[in-house]
Protein backbone atom coordinates (compact mmCIF):
# COMPACT_ATOMS: atom_id res chain seq x y z
CA UNK A 1 0.00 0.00 0.00
CA UNK A 2 1.38 3.67 -0.99
CA UNK A 3 1.07 5.64 2.16
CA UNK A 4 2.01 8.96 2.98
CA UNK A 5 3.74 10.09 5.96
CA UNK A 6 3.93 13.05 8.50
CA UNK A 7 4.76 14.07 12.01
CA UNK A 8 2.76 15.01 14.69
CA UNK A 9 3.08 18.73 16.47
CA UNK A 10 4.01 18.76 19.73
CA UNK A 11 3.17 21.41 22.73
CA UNK A 12 6.83 21.06 23.86
CA UNK A 13 10.29 19.85 22.50
CA UNK A 14 11.42 17.13 24.92
CA UNK A 15 13.23 13.85 24.59
CA UNK A 16 11.21 10.67 24.98
CA UNK A 17 10.76 9.63 28.37
CA UNK A 18 9.70 6.95 30.34
CA UNK A 19 6.35 6.43 32.50
CA UNK A 20 4.55 4.13 33.83
CA UNK A 21 0.88 3.10 32.77
CA UNK A 22 -1.10 2.26 35.89
CA UNK A 23 -1.42 -1.54 36.08
CA UNK A 24 2.36 -0.94 35.81
CA UNK A 25 3.97 -1.79 32.36
CA UNK A 26 6.39 0.67 31.05
CA UNK A 27 5.37 3.25 28.45
CA UNK A 28 8.04 5.22 26.28
CA UNK A 29 6.36 8.87 26.13
CA UNK A 30 6.20 10.65 22.98
CA UNK A 31 6.29 13.78 24.43
CA UNK A 32 4.95 15.48 27.36
CA UNK A 33 1.39 17.16 25.60
CA UNK A 34 0.53 17.24 21.97
CA UNK A 35 -1.94 19.50 21.27
CA UNK A 36 -5.17 18.27 20.36
CA UNK A 37 -8.15 16.42 21.84
CA UNK A 38 -8.90 12.63 21.86
CA UNK A 39 -11.60 10.60 22.08
CA UNK A 40 -12.57 6.59 22.53
CA UNK A 41 -15.35 4.77 20.96
CA UNK A 42 -15.82 1.06 21.32
CA UNK A 43 -12.29 0.48 22.67
CA UNK A 44 -10.68 2.46 19.70
CA UNK A 45 -9.11 5.98 19.69
CA UNK A 46 -9.49 9.22 17.16
CA UNK A 47 -6.78 11.74 18.18
CA UNK A 48 -8.00 15.10 16.69
CA UNK A 49 -5.20 17.58 16.36
CA UNK A 50 -4.73 21.17 14.46
CA UNK A 51 -4.17 24.65 15.26
CA UNK A 52 -6.34 27.29 17.82
CA UNK A 53 -9.49 27.48 16.26
CA UNK A 54 -9.43 24.73 13.85
CA UNK A 55 -12.51 22.57 15.61
CA UNK A 56 -11.03 19.73 17.45
CA UNK A 57 -13.01 20.32 20.55
CA UNK A 58 -16.11 20.59 18.40
CA UNK A 59 -15.76 17.31 16.55
CA UNK A 60 -14.67 15.52 19.95
CA UNK A 61 -17.99 16.37 21.08
CA UNK A 62 -19.66 15.78 18.19
CA UNK A 63 -18.24 12.53 18.58
CA UNK A 64 -19.36 12.45 22.21
CA UNK A 65 -22.64 13.00 20.74
CA UNK A 66 -22.39 10.30 19.15
CA UNK A 67 -21.06 7.84 22.06
CA UNK A 68 -17.89 8.13 22.49
CA UNK A 69 -16.11 8.85 25.65
CA UNK A 70 -13.51 11.61 25.77
CA UNK A 71 -9.87 10.59 26.64
CA UNK A 72 -8.98 14.47 26.58
CA UNK A 73 -9.48 18.34 25.46
CA UNK A 74 -6.71 20.53 24.38
CA UNK A 75 -3.50 18.33 25.83
CA UNK A 76 -3.38 14.54 25.54
CA UNK A 77 0.13 12.71 26.35
CA UNK A 78 0.68 9.91 23.95
CA UNK A 79 3.16 6.50 24.60
CA UNK A 80 4.00 3.83 23.16
CA UNK A 81 3.41 0.34 23.98
CA UNK A 82 4.28 -2.82 21.98
CA UNK A 83 3.87 -0.94 18.99
CA UNK A 84 0.62 0.53 19.77
CA UNK A 85 0.36 4.30 20.64
CA UNK A 86 -1.96 5.36 23.79
CA UNK A 87 -3.47 8.43 24.42
CA UNK A 88 -4.40 9.69 27.99
CA UNK A 89 -5.34 13.00 29.32
CA UNK A 90 -2.95 15.37 30.97
CA UNK A 91 -2.96 14.77 34.60
CA UNK A 92 -3.28 18.25 36.15
CA UNK A 93 -3.09 19.34 39.63
CA UNK A 94 -5.54 21.96 39.17
CA UNK A 95 -7.83 23.42 36.51
CA UNK A 96 -10.86 21.71 34.99
CA UNK A 97 -11.55 18.14 36.19
CA UNK A 98 -11.74 14.95 33.43
CA UNK A 99 -14.58 15.15 30.73
CA UNK A 100 -14.34 18.95 30.83
CA UNK A 101 -14.57 20.26 27.48
CA UNK A 102 -14.98 23.70 26.01
CA UNK A 103 -17.25 24.36 23.82
CA UNK A 104 -16.59 28.11 22.20
CA UNK A 105 -19.50 30.60 22.86
CA UNK A 106 -21.62 28.05 25.36
CA UNK A 107 -18.96 26.88 28.32
CA UNK A 108 -17.59 23.91 29.72
CA UNK A 109 -19.53 21.23 29.12
CA UNK A 110 -19.16 17.38 31.21
CA UNK A 111 -18.61 14.43 28.75
CA UNK A 112 -17.94 10.89 30.16
CA UNK A 113 -14.44 10.16 30.89
CA UNK A 114 -11.90 7.55 29.41
CA UNK A 115 -8.71 7.35 31.24
CA UNK A 116 -6.52 5.83 28.20
CA UNK A 117 -6.78 4.56 24.84
CA UNK A 118 -5.16 2.80 21.66
CA UNK A 119 -5.12 5.25 18.98
CA UNK A 120 -6.89 3.77 15.72
CA UNK A 121 -6.70 7.21 14.12
CA UNK A 122 -5.50 10.92 13.74
CA UNK A 123 -7.36 13.42 12.37
CA UNK A 124 -5.85 16.27 11.31
CA UNK A 125 -7.74 19.37 11.18
CA UNK A 126 -5.40 22.12 9.48
CA UNK A 127 -5.43 20.07 5.88
CA UNK A 128 -7.92 20.11 3.81
CA UNK A 129 -8.50 16.49 1.63
CA UNK A 130 -7.91 17.05 -2.33
CA UNK A 131 -9.03 13.65 -3.29
CA UNK A 132 -12.92 12.39 -3.40
CA UNK A 133 -11.60 8.99 -2.39
CA UNK A 134 -7.28 9.53 -0.93
CA UNK A 135 -4.87 7.36 -0.98
CA UNK A 136 -3.89 6.28 2.52
CA UNK A 137 -1.80 8.20 5.15
CA UNK A 138 -0.18 7.87 7.81
CA UNK A 139 1.31 10.21 11.03
CA UNK A 140 4.29 8.51 12.84
CA UNK A 141 4.06 9.01 16.26
CA UNK A 142 7.18 8.24 17.85
CA UNK A 143 8.36 5.19 15.91
CA UNK A 144 4.56 4.01 15.36
CA UNK A 145 2.61 4.91 11.82
CA UNK A 146 -0.92 5.52 12.82
CA UNK A 147 -3.98 5.82 9.98
CA UNK A 148 -4.01 9.73 9.43
CA UNK A 149 -6.99 11.35 7.80
CA UNK A 150 -7.11 15.20 6.55
CA UNK A 151 -10.41 16.46 8.04
CA UNK A 152 -10.21 20.35 7.65
CA UNK A 153 -13.81 20.98 5.22
CA UNK A 154 -15.13 17.62 5.06
CA UNK A 155 -18.92 17.17 5.01
CA UNK A 156 -19.92 14.31 7.85
CA UNK A 157 -16.60 14.02 9.71
CA UNK A 158 -18.38 13.22 12.69
CA UNK A 159 -20.81 10.65 11.49
CA UNK A 160 -17.57 9.13 9.18
CA UNK A 161 -15.14 8.33 12.42
CA UNK A 162 -17.48 7.28 15.01
CA UNK A 163 -18.27 4.64 11.91
CA UNK A 164 -14.79 4.01 11.48
CA UNK A 165 -14.03 3.99 15.45
CA UNK A 166 -17.15 1.62 15.85
CA UNK A 167 -16.12 -0.93 12.89
CA UNK A 168 -12.36 -1.02 13.62
CA UNK A 169 -12.06 -0.91 10.41
CA UNK A 170 -10.93 2.04 8.03
CA UNK A 171 -11.99 3.31 4.79
CA UNK A 172 -11.25 1.96 1.39
CA UNK A 173 -9.07 4.04 -0.48
CA UNK A 174 -8.39 5.51 -3.81
CA UNK A 175 -6.14 3.35 -5.90
CA UNK A 176 -5.64 0.03 -4.49
CA UNK A 177 -9.41 -0.34 -3.25
CA UNK A 178 -8.14 -2.63 -0.25
CA UNK A 179 -9.20 -2.22 3.40
CA UNK A 180 -6.93 -1.97 5.58
CA UNK A 181 -6.97 -5.07 8.69
CA UNK A 182 -9.66 -4.36 11.56
CA UNK A 183 -8.04 -3.12 14.34
CA UNK A 184 -9.46 -4.24 17.83
CA UNK A 185 -10.46 -2.77 20.70
CA UNK A 186 -7.74 -1.44 23.56
CA UNK A 187 -7.10 -4.70 25.48
CA UNK A 188 -4.09 -2.64 27.41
Amino acid sequence: MNTRSSRLPRTADHADEECVAEDGSALRSLAPTVHGSCVELCGRGALVIGKSGAGKSSLAIELVSLGASLVGDDQVVLSEDDGIVVARALSRTSGPKPGAIEARQIGILEAPVCERVALMVVIDLDRPESSRLPRARTILLGKTPVPLLHGQGVNGLGPAVALILRSGRLPAYGGSGDRVQAIGPAGR
